[in-house]
C-alpha cells in the first residue's frame, strides 16, 4: 500500500469517526477495537431507540396539535383531555 492509498484511508476513517462525535458517541476508541458485527448491532440499537423515541414525539405532538385543534373550535371535551392525558403517559413510558 503507497502513501496516497494509506491517506485515503485515514481520511475515510476520520470521516466516520466525526459522524459518531457528531452524534455523540462515547468511548469511540473502544468501538473501533470492537468486531464489524458487534459496531452494526450497536448502531441498530441506536437506530431502534431513536424510531421509538420519534414516534413516541410524535404520537405526544398529535395529542398535542388534537387538543389544540378542539380548543380553538371549542369542541374541548373530557374524552379529548383524556385522550391527550393516554397520549403523554404512553410517551413517558
Amino acid at each position: 500500500m503507497d502513501d496516497k492509498e494509506l491517506q485515503a484511508l485515514i481520511t475515510e476513517r476520520d470521516a466516520f469517526r466525526a459522524v459518531l462525535e457528531g452524534a455523540g458517541y462515547n468511548n469511540l476508541d473502544a468501538l473501533a477495537g470492537m468486531s464489524a458485527d458487534t459496531c452494526r448491532m450497536i448502531g441498530e440499537d441506536a437506530k431502534s431507540a431513536t424510531a421509538k423515541v420519534t414516534d413516541q414525539r410524535d404520537e405526544l405532538l398529535n395529542a398535542l396539535n388534537d387538543l389544540l385543534n378542539r380548543f380553538n373550535s371549542s369542541e374541548l371535551t373530557m374524552e379529548t383531555l383524556e385522550n391527550a392525558k393516554s397520549a403523554i403517559a404512553r410517551a413517558s413510558e
